[in-house]
């Protein structure tokens, strides 16, 4: 079963996130984001506009203990996408899981 954050713990993650980004934090693809994002056509300077300027629409623990944020922002053609990130703050990485236009 999955647990979920709201409202002001989104976007206290997603501020995070951005800071991240600002920050230059390393954002690495796991091998199913990439092959997501040659799918749609979605290349890694897309992929941090999102990042960049991202809300978070959800953040759950799944199965497996390990959380992570459904981020939603728009590439710097405009174009709406959602990522599924994990943030490794002690390593200071974003780690994206998949990414998909909606």
């Amino acid at each position: 079963m999955a647990v979920a954050a709201a409202g002001a713990q989104l976007e206290a993650l997603a501020s995070k996130i951005r800071e991240m980004v600002a920050n230059r934090a390393e954002v690495i693809y796991a091998a199913h984001a990439r092959g997501e994002m040659a799918k749609d056509q979605v290349v890694a300077t897309d992929a941090q506009a999102v990042l960049k300027g991202c809300a978070v629409v959800r953040y759950e623990a799944h199965g497996t203990g390990e959380w992570r944020a459904t981020c939603r922002g728009r590439t710097r053609q405009g174009e709406l996408v959602e990522m599924s990130v994990r943030i490794l703050e002690e390593d200071n990485k974003i780690q994206v899981v998949t990414v998909y236009r909606i």
